[in-house]
């Protein structure tokens, strides 16, 4: 996804439901949701690469 805090702030808007709330990693930021059905998504964003 293009802007990650963005995409997170709207879910959390629209009331979805986080398993694990936005967490950073040495390479990317991630959470974990849950879409209507209970199925577990992750949403994911690599962060920048070296220039």
């Amino acid at each position: 996804m293009e802007d990650f805090d963005a995409a997170i702030a709207e879910l959390k808007a629209k009331g979805v439901k986080f398993k694990l709330e936005p967490f950073s990693t040495p390479v990317c930021k991630m959470a974990f949701i849950y879409d209507p059905e209970g199925n577990l998504i992750c949403i994911h964003k690599r962060n920048a690469g070296p220039h």
